[in-house]
Formats: structure tokens, C-alpha cells, sequence
């Protein structure tokens, strides 16, 4: 099971994204990548995948093991 998320830099053009894999139904880390970088895309109600999209591809990049499940969080109503 794998678990993204993405943060960014108040002010700035840098943003976080983080890819945890967890085995199941442990729950334990069995890997972990992060990636930092410029954030390209601003910030537009209902197209978000755009701006953490490459962020978090690169942080998939450096994991060692893939999940076969994958959460990601979201608002529904704010982003289509």
C-alpha cells in the first residue's frame, strides 16, 4: 500500500512531494522517497494534478518498491 502527499513552501516556488510504500496489514515502512523541487504550475481550482504531478513522479522515481495500492488525498467537491 502506498501513501503521497505534497507540501509546499509558503512564498516560494518549492514544493514537497513524498511517496510512502507500507506493507499490509502490518502496516510497516518498506520504503520511502521524497522529492524537492520548482513548482511550475500555479495554483488553479480543479487542476491541482498539475502542479504536484511532476513532484511526486520524480519522488516515484526513487522508490525501490512499488505498492500495489495507492492513496492519494483529495477534495472531491474543491477538486473535481
Amino acid at each position: 500500500m502506498g501513501v503521497i502527499d505534497c507540501s509546499y513552501v509558503r512564498g516560494a516556488n518549492t514544493g514537497y512531494a513524498v511517496v510512502l510504500v507500507m506493507g499490509w496489514p502490518q502496516l510497516e515502512e518498506v520504503d520511502i522517497a521524497w522529492y524537492r523541487g520548482t513548482v511550475a504550475f500555479p495554483y488553479i481550482l480543479g487542476l491541482l494534478t498539475f502542479r504536484e504531478a511532476p513532484l511526486v513522479l520524480k519522488a516515484w522515481e526513487r522508490l525501490h518498491h512499488y505498492p500495489e495500492l495507492i492513496f492519494v488525498d483529495g477534495q472531491g467537491i474543491v477538486h473535481p
